[in-house]
């Protein structure tokens, strides 16, 4: 690695001037005070929802007043919950105006349609919600629907629990149920257990009004599921990419005359007096979709450079005639030192239907390695980087060297298919049979997809966040920002936003990592 040549620069932050821009200031304040406004309103728009469906159905007073005074506190609860935690909708557009939609949907759906315990079409809106937004938000809205359910309708306390294991249950597959390669999976997985429960609560009593209730229920289920896929795609689509979206809260603008990489960042954890310096602004031109999904919303890119980045990497690298291909795989591969005759074999494995080994898949001349270095000598060069750095890094904490390395070979391996890489690599893994562990760091190394469940897959995140952040400021020149204080910043924000929560590292292990990081881009 080279060493640090400006050991002696400082890392300086630039206090926010707010008479530098008010006009622009006193926009953006609007503009939140637009926001939050519709979740003030939210409590008092779902008891109006509510009442106002009983009026038409001409349901007594009382029973009116008490389901609107419910609706009222249980709202309450989930705009409290929003606001403390504010940060799993930050960063995703329109996440606020879809809460108050889907919510709205659900209770109108819920209090007009003829036996909801059987047709459950007002569960979409949990649906929507933890696909789009978050899949927390969405359990607290079915449980919700599922709480006003059970005392407006009296219905048994059976049939209420089983609504409530179905609706946690779409909430917790609701990461598969948006992916191309597992929606088929989760989906048989939700019905056979609905169908289970149903006959269980009901004695496996077979007759006609239970077996309508039972197809009833399936239809609906399956119609929640397919209705909350499209609509995810759709949002994806005009939206913007879930690895890819560009931050509707920005604040400041980029100097490019002076050659400033941060101006002014807008987070409710960092006082706004305070510039920090972030892994987005400084992520990697021919990376930017990889920087930006691993980037946590505390911080926004400017959507000029955003734009330009984007453009830059969707840009293949020449392709080379079969001639230069074929001299460049005969040559060795001295960096891992693997053997050279498994071209073959890893599409051997995968026609037989066997679990590939590490030996295979770490190998630089197997196909799919050899396919990204076609692709791409850029992609190719970040995944053996990452690789290689990977598997050092897990050497220091004593993690499984194999699967750090492929995790960093592989990590990106969806490109070859699509932007989506990270659906596309999964559809890949699963197409050669890579192990499970690894299948998961493809999926776990983007935050912006799923945390880390593993010590491998948070290496992985972390040797590609400060790759690229390194790599970039190494480009643009900017001395300000020592590669010290890059490592410290993408440590310090991991763990405050509680990325690895679910990894079993201990401080040490996290001293250990960061020294090594350290020694390896500080050493000569």
């Amino acid at each position: 690695m080279k060493a640090d040549t400006n050991k002696s620069t400082s890392y300086t932050s630039k206090p926010w001037n707010s008479s530098e821009n008010p006009t622009k200031q006193e926009a953006i304040m609007d503009n939140d005070k637009e926001k939050s406004l519709l979740i003030n309103i939210l409590p008092v728009l779902s008891m109006i929802f509510t009442i106002l469906p009983g009026v038409l159905r001409k349901v007594p007073g009382i029973e009116v007043a008490r389901d609107g005074i419910l609706i009222f506190i249980l709202t309450t609860v989930l705009t409290f919950y929003i606001r403390m935690n504010i940060g799993i909708i930050r960063g995703k557009k329109n996440a606020k105006l879809i809460l108050l939609l889907c919510y709205l949907t659900s209770i109108c759906l819920l209090m007009l349609i003829p036996k909801p315990e059987s047709h459950c079409f007002w569960m979409i809106g949990g649906m929507v919600l933890s696909m789009i937004v978050d899949s927390k938000v969405g359990l607290l809205v079915h449980f919700n629907m599922t709480f006003l359910l059970g005392i407006s309708f009296e219905h048994r306390p059976e049939t209420v629990i089983q609504i409530l294991i179905i609706g946690a249950l779409m909430s917790l597959l609701s990461g598969a149920l948006k992916q191309k390669s597992t929606v088929i999976y989760a989906t048989i997985i939700l019905i056979s257990t609905n169908i289970t429960l149903s006959f269980a609560m009901n004695n496996f009593i077979f007759d006609t009004i239970t077996n309508y209730n039972y197809l009833g229920s399936l239809f609906s289920i399956l119609s929640v599921i397919v209705i909350s896929f499209f609509i995810h795609m759709l949002y994806a689509k005009f939206a913007g990419d879930v690895h890819t979206e560009v931050k509707e809260e920005t604040i400041g603008e980029e100097k490019h005359s002076s050659g400033e990489v941060l101006d002014a960042v807008q987070s409710d954890d960092v006082k706004a007096t305070e510039v920090t310096l972030t892994q987005e602004d400084v992520s990697d031109s021919s990376m930017t979709e990889e920087r930006e999904a691993n980037a946590e919303s505390i911080n926004e890119v400017q959507e000029k450079a955003t734009s330009t980045d984007t453009a830059s990497t969707t840009t293949k690298d020449p392709i080379h005639t079969k001639e230069e291909m074929d001299k460049r795989d005969d040559q060795p591969s001295n960096q891992f030192g693997e053997t050279q005759d498994s071209s073959d074999i890893l599409t051997q494995q995968r026609n037989l239907g066997i679990r590939t080994s590490y030996e295979v898949l770490c190998d630089t001349n197997n196909e799919l390695l050899r396919r990204l270095k076609q692709f791409s000598d850029k992609l190719y060069d970040h995944a053996m980087l990452i690789g290689d750095l990977s598997k050092r890094a897990a050497r220091v904490v004593g993690a499984n060297e194999d699967l750090a390395l492929a995790g960093g070979l592989y990590h990106e391996i969806g490109k070859l298919h699509g932007n989506n890489y990270i659906e596309e690599g999964l559809i890949i893994a699963e197409d050669y049979a890579f192990p499970n562990e690894l299948r998961a760091i493809i999926k776990e190394h983007n935050i912006k997809y799923d945390k880390p469940n593993s010590v491998e897959a948070a290496i992985v995140m972390l040797s590609d966040n400060v790759v690229s952040t390194i790599e970039y400021i190494e480009k643009t020149g900017d001395n300000r920002f020592t590669k010290g204080k890059i490592i410290d910043h993408v440590f310090q924000m991991r763990i405050e936003k509680g990325t690895f929560d679910q990894v079993q590292l201990s401080k040490n292990d996290y001293d250990a990592l960061k020294d090594f990081y350290h020694k390896e881009f500080l050493s000569e």
